[in-house]
């Protein structure tokens, strides 16, 4: 989004994340047991701490929902 200014005449922008890396074979994937289970953060964060600890600090909210609900506490705001 920081270049769209540059670019007018593009209508459709889309985020790929990091699909092209994984691809390229420039950033190795999680086991596919993790994949599979929704844990490839867990492996993403602890190959590089540094990178991604900011944006999963900020989602602490979202695991403590995730939390939760794994163990049937977790309540609706919309019921």
């Amino acid at each position: 989004m920081k270049f769209k200014g540059r670019m007018p005449d593009v209508r459709i922008w889309m985020g790929v994340g990091a699909t092209i890396d994984y691809e390229a074979d420039a950033v190795k994937r999680a086991p596919r047991w993790m994949t599979r289970n929704g844990l490839e953060w867990v492996y993403r964060i602890t190959t590089e701490p540094r990178r991604y600890w900011r944006r999963y600090a900020r989602d602490f909210d979202y695991f403590w929902q995730l939390f939760l609900d794994r163990w049937g506490m977790y309540r609706s705001p919309f019921h």
